[in-house]
Order: structure tokens, then C-alpha cells, then sequence
């Protein structure tokens, strides 16, 4: 989308520059010890921004996964108060997999329709007060908020959402053969 709009990408987080994406030893199993994922692939990626110092949005994309686990655990909510402060002036807030629970936590789904992750339905239902979870939805829209089940199902999400948002370019920049190869991929590798 990049070649036919100007899009800048903001990475964000507690302090800029080189970040580690590998999870942190945590507590997967209520009773039992922190499992260790070093053995895991740990890519790099690098902050550009602060959550203090971050510029003008217009679309935030909160991710999943078990780093989601690794802020509740350490009761770091400094996610939710930047996405609180933010969403007023957003144009669309959108997560996958887990991330939906962040925003539950942060209130910010208090009174509307969301979908997450199936593998970690119970866990992530527990949170935010008067959601509507939809247990059978690959996503989700509900007014700015987009929410998705999982990776593959955030593609199906994304799809959506540049159509939504640009008719013409979305006709323009995504042909049959990409949407083709998103579902053969999806139908392919994924089960969620």
C-alpha cells in the first residue's frame, strides 16, 4: 500500500530503539514455574518512538501474542493509558489475536462487539466490562474498533479495512491474484 500512499510506520514502546520480540520467561500454567522461549526465533525491531513522545496517529495496530501474558503478569499497563490517550483522536484501532484483550483492559470495549483469538477464548473473555464477544468471528468491526481472531484472520481484517477505507485504491492496489494467494495461504497453513 505503501507504493501508492504516503505511510509512515511509528513503532512504539517505553523507550526508542533496538527492542527484542522474543517473549520474556513467564508463567503460561497458573501453578507452575516461568517457561523459558529463548530457544525461539528472536527477531529484532527498533523503537521510533516513545508512548510519550509519539507522533499524531491515525491507525493504531495493538498485536497479540504472549507478550500480551508478560504485561498483565508484570501489571504493566502503561499499553492501555497510551491507547486510552490516543483513541479519541484515532481514526481506527485495530488488533489481532490477544491484543484484543489490552483493549478490554483498557476499556476502550466497554459496549461493543469483539472477537480474539480461539485458543485463548477463556482467557481473553475474562477481561474489559460489557463486551460483546463474538465466540464465531473471524473479525470484527464495531464503529472505529477492529478486532481480529487471529494472524491469518487479521489479513482477512486488513483486507476489509483498505477496502472500507478507499473503494477505488483498495480495487487498485489488491488484485484477485494477492486475495487469492491470502486465502490459499490461509486455508493452507492455518487452523485456528
Amino acid at each position: 500500500m505503501s507504493t501508492g500512499y504516503k505511510i509512515k510506520l511509528a513503532l512504539i514502546a517505553k523507550e526508542t530503539g533496538p527492542i527484542n520480540a522474543a517473549y520474556p520467561p513467564h508463567v503460561m500454567v497458573p501453578g507452575q514455574g516461568p517457561q523459558d522461549y529463548s530457544y525461539m526465533l528472536q527477531p529484532k525491531l527498533v523503537a521510533t518512538h516513545t508512548f510519550g513522545e509519539a507522533p499524531a496517529l491515525d491507525v493504531i495496530l495493538v498485536p497479540g501474542g504472549m507478550g500480551v501474558n508478560v504485561l498483565e503478569q508484570n501489571n504493566d499497563t502503561s499499553v492501555e493509558a497510551f491507547l486510552r490517550n490516543r483513541f479519541d483522536k484515532l481514526d481506527y484501532l485495530l488488533s489481532v489475536c490477544t491484543g484484543s484483550a489490552i483493549l478490554a483492559s483498557s476499556g476502550l470495549l466497554n459496549g461493543h462487539r469483539a472477537t480474539s483469538n480461539k485458543g485463548a477464548w477463556a482467557w481473553v473473555t475474562t477481561h474489559g466490562n460489557n463486551v460483546t464477544w463474538v465466540p464465531s468471528a473471524r473479525w470484527t468491526q464495531d464503529g472505529k474498533i477492529w478486532t481480529s481472531s487471529g494472524v491469518s484472520a487479521g489479513m482477512n481484517l486488513c483486507n476489509s479495512l483498505q477496502a472500507n477505507t478507499s473503494q477505488a485504491a483498495a480495487r487498485e492496489l489488491t488484485s484477485a491474484r494477492d486475495r487469492h494467494d491470502v486465502c490459499f495461504f490461509e486455508a493452507s497453513l492455518w487452523r485456528e
